[in-house]
């Protein structure tokens, strides 16, 4: 728990916020299928996207998806 009135410092590579995000470019994205669908169906977070120097996803799933959750997984990250 943190006491009030004190910050936790950030590493200097994390961005924090979506402004940071867009400002800064990402180029490394660590999130789940769910919230990578929603952010790439949303009008608002495309520009997360557009000409962005992405070079990775990480995927937090330790567990193999099969059938067809599996299937869309593979669609999504393709």
């Amino acid at each position: 728990m943190q006491k009030p009135g004190y910050t936790l410092p950030l590493p200097w590579e994390e961005c924090f916020s979506r402004k940071e995000i867009l400002e800064r470019r990402l180029i490394i994205l660590l999130t789940n299928y769910s919230m990578l669908e929603y952010l790439l169906l949303r009008h608002k977070d495309i520009e997360l996207f557009l000409e962005a120097p992405l070079k990775f996803i990480v995927l937090d799933e330790i567990h193999t998806h099969t059938g067809s959750r599996g299937s869309e997984i593979a669609c999504l990250i393709h």
